[in-house]
């Protein structure tokens, strides 16, 4: 189709309903927003109001490298979705990697002061390597 739209037919109706609720993907770095079509209806580009992204926590004691501490974490930021590979079999412990709904709309904090359980606070730095 023109300029940087593009039209997809789907024949499977359970996969089709599937990428069409989910309405925002990433593909290769790239953001696309997916929508029904008919002749004549161009789709309005949806508000995007959550995007989820590989939040990247430094400085995170080894003793809160686990799954319900980083996602403590990374719940002060957004919403936790899963761990990355790599977190979760602890082979890279500089950086926790966690899949994670954010509104863009809203900046990215440069850290975060988090509170464990036992009542010790740290401060993790936060990043990602790709913001919506």
């Amino acid at each position: 189709m023109d300029g940087f739209t593009f039209l997809f037919r789907i024949p499977n109706a359970a996969t089709r309903r599937r990428v069409i609720k989910q309405r925002l993907w990433q593909i290769e770095g790239q953001t696309m927003f997916v929508a029904d079509w008919e002749p004549g209806v161009t789709p309005d580009k949806p508000e995007l109001t959550s995007a989820p992204i590989w939040l990247e926590l430094r400085d995170v004691p080894l003793q809160f490298f686990n799954k319900e501490a980083l996602e403590h974490i990374a719940g002060l930021v957004g919403l936790p979705r899963l761990l990355h590979p790599s977190t979760a079999n602890k082979s890279d412990l500089e950086v926790a990697k966690v899949l994670t709904l954010i509104d863009p709309r809203k900046p990215l904090p440069e850290a975060v002061n988090a509170q464990f359980q036992s009542g010790e606070v740290r401060r993790i730095r936060v990043s990602s390597p790709w913001m919506p």
